[in-house]
């Protein structure tokens, strides 16, 4: 399942909606567990693509500040929703 959530929280030619979804799902099913590195890893290369909305980097700032994540950790994110 994780790598299906991930080709499609990549794909641009997906309804942005879809990708939320699908990332919320992925969040949820990774978090807490050994794999949770997989989602910094599939958001951090989403952050090196041209995004057309901020609705993606948003959830991973909330991601971000459910696990207190130091301020440095929010400049990628910030940047793309700037």
């Amino acid at each position: 399942m994780q790598n299906a959530a991930r080709a499609i929280i990549l794909n641009d030619r997906q309804p942005t909606d879809v990708r939320v979804s699908m990332a919320q799902s992925f969040i949820k099913s990774l978090k807490g567990t050994a794999r949770e590195k997989q989602i910094n890893q599939t958001f951090d290369e989403l952050l090196t693509r041209p995004l057309t909305d901020r609705d993606l980097p948003e959830l991973y700032a909330q991601y971000l500040a459910s696990k207190n994540m130091p301020d440095s950790a929010y400049v990628p994110v910030m940047k793309k929703i700037l």
